[in-house]
């Protein structure tokens, strides 16, 4: 429900596509590559840090992603981190001796006008990953599946991309989204109109929706196109 997104209710106003991310995958795909990685390690890393998995979920699960007529709208709320009590010493296997401290919210909006491109690199291939110390040894490096996607965000002047979100259940249809609000598909005032209304009884679509959203962007914009020819034939 709305009241449970984390977005203010000005936020909330604007925005017209809520876009998923699946954080749960993209959690085990990192602890798949990170036991393969470590190898004989993983066990023992886990041991010494014993919160660490909890403190990746954490902040996989605050990432928030969205969009209005005007920006790409991303959003990390606060997600404890837990940090190491130096005293007393040699207890970092204790849960208990370590201190939660908190990462604080951010938000970023990225203007739609100046964003350039968004790459895509869609979920289903496969990386090599180098195995770390392995009883009994292995070499070759081992084949995994990538079940995530990535969407690289990038913009007029940026050095790289403005924006790397993992996980975004359709990159491609958040990526059509965006490009085809760009092209003025479709003007900001058509679907802003009453955007309190939007909120209450016509909550704003998610990304699997997002092709009715296109659909009447392409309704308005053929509607102004013929509204203007016939201005110009009076």
């Amino acid at each position: 429900m709305l009241q449970d997104l984390p977005w203010d209710e000005h936020e909330r106003s604007e925005i017209i596509a809520y876009i998923p991310i699946d954080s749960d995958a993209v959690i085990a795909y990192l602890h798949e590559k990170t036991e393969i990685v470590e190898g004989c390690c993983f066990a023992l890393n886990n041991c010494t840090n014993p919160w660490r998995w909890e403190d990746h979920e954490a902040q996989f699960k605050s990432q928030y992603l969205a969009v209005s007529n005007h920006n790409v709208m991303y959003l990390q709320t606060k997600y404890p981190v837990h940090k190491l009590n130096p005293c007393p010493p040699c207890m970092c296997c204790a849960k208990g001796n370590y201190l939660e401290d908190f990462a604080p919210k951010s938000r970023k909006a990225i203007p739609i006008e100046k964003i350039t491109d968004i790459d895509v690199k869609d979920a289903g291939s496969n990386e090599l990953v180098t195995p770390g110390c392995r009883c009994p040894p292995a070499c070759n490096p081992i084949s995994i599946e990538v079940p995530v996607s990535q969407a690289f965000i990038n913009t007029a002047g940026s050095n790289g991309p403005e924006l790397v979100i993992a996980g975004v259940r359709d990159a491609s249809a958040f990526r059509r989204l965006v490009m085809d609000i760009k092209k003025g598909m479709g003007p900001a005032s058509g679907l802003s109109s009453a955007p309190g209304q939007m909120g209450m009884s016509n909550p704003p679509t998610s990304l699997g929706s997002s092709s009715e959203v296109v659909s009447l962007l392409r309704d308005i914009a053929e509607s102004n196109r013929r509204i203007e020819q016939a201005l110009q034939k009076q």
